[in-house]
């Protein structure tokens, strides 16, 4: 038998769902084969299974305010207003503290049942008062430091989403870090390109400034 995927715009004659595919005993027990009396393939079953155990996260909310926090601190698409990154980033503080920690109260592993706090104590005065304490953009020294600050909590936000903060790290140069700067920006074009492409890869080079690691990509700002 194979599993189908479930109609988008259902017909009078598309038999029920039925059965209990996305049930969480399906992990519990490791019964894999449960199914449905159709035979629906429940595709989407890991995105909300695995909220507990290891969530696949696309963007935070969270993110979505430090993105905005960066637009309106450099007039990014919008007229610059400081005032409305203040706040767009203060926003995006409160809901990165309370999200990771409402979660790591909750996560476990599938099998042990062990939770993240089993292992790991967290601060009893962590939270995003203390974290603003501390990294509100109040107590920042000068606008350089400011936008510092809303690059580094969207890169620790990121901490599932190492692509992104690593994205973050070598686009903006001023997260955290220790040793040199990161001096890798592309991937080169394989051989083939030049091969069977040669005439297009010669001219995305000439428009790119050429494509040694080094070269940034045009969303990378000139610092």
């Amino acid at each position: 038998e194979q599993w189908i995927p479930f109609p988008q715009i259902p017909d009078q004659g598309t038999p029920s769902a039925q059965g209990i595919p996305y049930g969480s005993h399906r992990d519990d027990m490791g019964n894999y084969h449960i199914k449905n009396n159709v035979n629906y393939s429940p595709f989407n079953f890991f995105i909300i299974a695995d909220e507990n155990n290891m969530p696949v996260i696309l963007m935070t909310g969270a993110e979505v305010h430090f993105i905005k926090a960066e637009a309106y601190f450099r007039g990014i698409g919008v007229a610059e207003d400081k005032s409305a990154a203040d706040i767009e980033y203060m926003n995006g503080i409160n809901a990165s503290v309370e999200w990771w920690m409402n979660l790591a109260d909750r996560l476990r592993l599938p099998i042990s049942g062990v939770k993240f706090t089993d292992k790991i104590t967290i601060p009893q005065n962590l939270n995003a008062a203390s974290v603003l304490m501390k990294f509100g953009s109040w107590n920042a020294t000068s606008e350089e430091e400011k936008l510092r600050f809303i690059y580094t909590q969207r890169w620790i936000d990121a901490f599932r989403q190492p692509w992104e903060a690593y994205a973050e790290a070598r686009r903006t140069g001023m997260t955290p870090r220790e040793g040199d700067p990161i001096a890798h920006f592309r991937m080169p074009y394989p051989p083939s390109e030049n091969q069977y492409n040669a005439a297009n890869l010669n001219e995305a080079r000439l428009k790119q400034g050429g494509d040694e690691p080094g070269i940034k990509m045009w969303w990378i700002p000139e610092r």
